[in-house]
């Protein structure tokens, strides 16, 4: 199938995924740029596949089960997010949120920066964590977001919440662990029972309606003298991995 102009039902569609968060959750649906990233997806999360003409050959029998059209290349460039463009772009089913899982959920407060986001979603996956919990942070289907997320969406319950009242009612048999720069040394610290470890945006840190509520705040050390603070992805990911 082919697409030769911008003015196409399904072009304009993709262009709204991109764009237009509210049209990704009544559409229930989310875009995945890239060859990595579209190979990485399970072939039943796929709707259909946009290929640039120039990329026919090599990309077009990845997913042969999936609609797959071959789009000319200035509007398959026009729609794309990224600036050199791999050639390839899927269109997701959105998973609907499952229930709570696993000894250690990570629970992501006002992190409002798209990239730190999809960085703390991988590393969940990385480490093993089963639930991310959103609340006021960057849209977790947004395509920078996925983009950082490398596959990461694929492997954790994503649970996007419109506030901190209802992520505390849902995690009312967890204890909650804060990271914070004024909390006590990670190290040696040894995690027991059912824990959600809450991270915030590097202004305000966790908000009081979750850090009220912790029972522990943990720190990672920091050389005096050095910086103040650590991106909240690496702050993050560090202290899941230190998390025993």
């Amino acid at each position: 199938m082919e697409i030769t102009g911008k003015s196409n039902r399904n072009i304009k569609t993709l262009r709204a995924l991109y764009n237009d968060k509210k049209f990704r959750y009544e559409s229930g649906e989310y875009v995945v740029e890239g060859v990595t990233a579209v190979k990485d997806m399970p072939a039943e999360r796929l709707d259909r596949i946009f290929i640039r003409e120039d990329e026919a050959d090599r990309l077009g029998k990845i997913f042969p089960e999936v609609p797959t059209y071959c789009v000319k290349k200035e509007v398959f460039d026009g729609v794309a997010d990224t600036k050199t463009p791999s050639g390839i772009i899927a269109v997701a089913k959105m998973p609907k949120a499952q229930a709570i899982s696993g000894d250690t959920v990570l629970l992501l407060c006002g992190i409002s920066d798209a990239g730190n986001v999809g960085s703390l979603i991988r590393t969940a996956a990385a480490r093993g964590i089963e639930t991310v919990i959103c609340v006021g942070t960057a849209d977790p289907y947004a395509p920078k977001t996925v983009r950082a997320g490398m596959g990461g969406h694929n492997y954790v319950n994503i649970v996007a919440l419109p506030g901190y009242k209802e992520a505390l009612e849902l995690l009312g048999q967890y204890k909650i662990a804060v990271l914070d720069m004024h909390g006590i040394s990670i190290y040696g610290y040894k995690q027991t029972g059912k824990t959600v470890f809450a991270l915030g945006n590097e202004a305000h840190g966790v908000p009081q309606e979750v850090s009220s509520k912790a029972e522990i705040k943990l720190a990672l050390p920091m050389k005096e003298g050095t910086v103040e603070s650590l991106n909240v992805a690496c702050a993050g990911t560090a202290a899941l991995y230190l998390l025993n």
